[in-house]
This record gives C-alpha cells, structure tokens and sequence, in this order.
C-alpha cells in the first residue's frame, strides 16, 4: 500500500490483528473439542470472520491516495488562454463581469434592432429582407 499514510494503513492492520486472535481462539476450541455441534458453531463463526476480513481489506484498499495536480501547461502552448485571460476567480467578481458583458450585449442588440428599424442597416442583406418580410403594421416592432 504505498502512498497510504501511516493512519489508514494502521486502521486495516488493526483490523487484521483482531480478527487473527478471534480466529486463533476458534482454532483452540476445535482443538478441545471434537463435538460436531462445536465443529458447525466454529464453521459458522470462523465464516463470519472471513466475512469481517473481506469487508476491511475492500475498505482498507477503497481509501483514495492522494493526487498530485497536474502540471499546467503553459500559457504560450495553450490555444485557449487569451480567451480565459481576465476572468476573475472570486465568484461574486465572476457574476458582476457576467451581468456587465451581457448588458453590453443586450445594448447591441438594441442598437442594431434599432438602426434595422430606422433603416440604417444593410437593406439588401437576406437578414433584412427576412425580418421586414416578417414585420406587420399591426404587431409592435419590439421583443415582447
């Protein structure tokens, strides 16, 4: 078990020691005894302990080591890292740049529905064409 630190492999071997005593005085009362009633309580015991010893082994291996982090890239080999530059790590820090960047994206949207309106956009761009198409002197020019 290398890597484990010395209280977990501890735990196991405590385990282990106690259920080496409990089977040796099961051994000791098959050695008085010669009565099958005796022999079959042994067998059951014995079985339960084999049990106990299965369930601590598989716990005892279950106990994760720990991980190194993995080593970082750097910058200059990542693709991605200029488009990760300046994102705050603070979570609230995060959701007040969020709100701002999606404010700025809703003021362009505004703006170019708003020259699409006016008449100002590419008139002869298939967008345009499509949304006066769509556009009815009834219904309010706006989102809903």
């Amino acid at each position: 078990m290398a890597g484990r630190s010395e209280e977990q492999t501890g735990w196991g071997e405590t385990h282990q020691n106690t259920l080496k005593g409990l089977v040796d005085a099961q051994i000791a009362r098959l050695k008085e005894n010669t009565d099958l009633a005796v022999v079959a309580e042994v067998e059951k015991i014995t079985k339960a302990y084999m049990t106990v010893a299965r369930t601590v082994k598989a716990v005892d291996t279950m106990v994760p080591e720990p991980k190194a982090k993995p080593v970082a890239r750097p910058a200059a080999e990542d693709e991605e890292a200029p488009m990760h530059d300046g994102i705050p790590d603070d979570p609230e820090e995060l959701h007040a740049a969020l709100a701002e960047r999606f404010a700025h994206v809703a003021e362009l949207i505004e703006t170019k529905r708003r020259e699409a309106l006016d008449g100002r956009g590419d008139a002869g761009s298939p967008a345009c064409a499509q949304r006066d198409a769509g556009l009815s002197a009834e219904a309010p020019a706006g989102p809903s």
